[in-house]
């Protein structure tokens, strides 16, 4: 699979294409979101085990750092142990889609997330 880095606005995030990818084909999307902590490189490896050739998998980095050990620091969507304000941009729906440049003239749909 091939690997890409981008950032939109703030939002860091990790293209992986097909193997074989034809640019061509239109191809379904799959999000792959971290959990608290993590980045976005810990989904990518769960990628092939999915499929490495049938989707185009974007893993975008949360948009809060934290720290989770000493001198470690991962990312986080929320914050969950004390309130305070979201980053300037935080993500949503439409933004964590625009991340997707679709071939045919139709908006994606986010069908369902979770979020561990």
């Amino acid at each position: 699979m091939e690997k890409h880095m981008s950032t939109l606005g703030s939002l860091r995030y990790i293209t992986l294409l097909p193997d074989g990818y034809n640019g061509k084909r239109p191809y379904p999307v799959i999000i792959l979101l971290h959990g608290y902590g993590s980045s976005m490189d810990d989904l990518c490896s769960v990628a092939p085990y999915i499929s490495s050739t049938d989707y185009i998998y974007v893993c975008p980095n949360g948009p809060i750092q934290v720290p989770v050990g000493p001198l470690v620091k991962g990312f986080a969507w929320m914050r969950i142990s004390q309130p305070s304000p979201l980053p300037e941009d935080p993500p949503n729906e439409d933004n964590i889609l625009s991340l997707i440049h679709i071939s045919e003239p139709t908006r994606p749909r986010l069908i369902s997330y979770a979020v561990f």
